[in-house]
């Protein structure tokens, strides 16, 4: 549909604003993942954590936060 294509034009906080990309606290991440289920339509969730050149360990922190932090807080909307 050349919609990833697109999503290269967009600005870092194009991609935050839209809510395509999610940064914040564990918190914030939540919010912003139970905010998105409710759109009709969305189905799945993908999270990317190796970005951008990022150091492997700030990788491996983003998805064990993620893990410990965010999946927990969203049980109730699951």
């Amino acid at each position: 549909t050349g919609m990833l294509e697109g999503l290269a034009r967009l600005s870092l906080d194009e991609l935050i604003d839209k809510e395509i990309v999610l940064v914040g606290t564990p918190e914030q991440v939540a919010e912003q993942v139970a905010r998105i289920r409710q759109i009709p339509g969305v189905g799945e969730f993908a999270m990317i954590a190796n970005y951008g050149g990022i150091e492997h360990w700030k990788a491996l922190k983003t998805q064990e936060l993620f893990a410990r932090r965010v999946l927990p807080a969203l049980s109730g909307s699951l």
